[in-house]
């Protein structure tokens, strides 16, 4: 019998250390989160009043997603706050 090492699909897994995050994030409307990142704009503007079809709602959010929250390229706006500001402008504008 050979002397196999076998490996979970887990061990194969790599983990990627979290982005950092402001500390005391300050609570910014959205005039000032579209000034510090204006695609915001350009992803709001393509949204379309929503008729039941939930793919225009996970588009919008994917979109803005890379821009506001957790994952946003830009420090100041890696807040869950910024991300809920746009989103609900988003969701008014899905008229959801």
């Amino acid at each position: 019998m050979s002397d196999l090492n076998i490996i979970s699909a887990a061990d194969l897994m790599i983990e990627r250390p979290p982005l950092p995050r402001p500390e005391n994030p300050a609570t910014l409307t959205l005039a000032e989160i579209i000034e510090i990142e204006p695609r915001i704009t350009e992803a709001l503007n393509a949204i379309k009043p929503f008729r039941g079809d939930w793919h225009k709602y996970f588009t919008a959010k994917k979109t803005i997603s890379k821009l506001v929250g957790w994952s946003a390229e830009t420090f100041e706006l890696r807040t869950s706050q910024a991300f809920d500001v746009v989103m609900k402008e988003a969701t008014k504008r899905l008229r959801i």
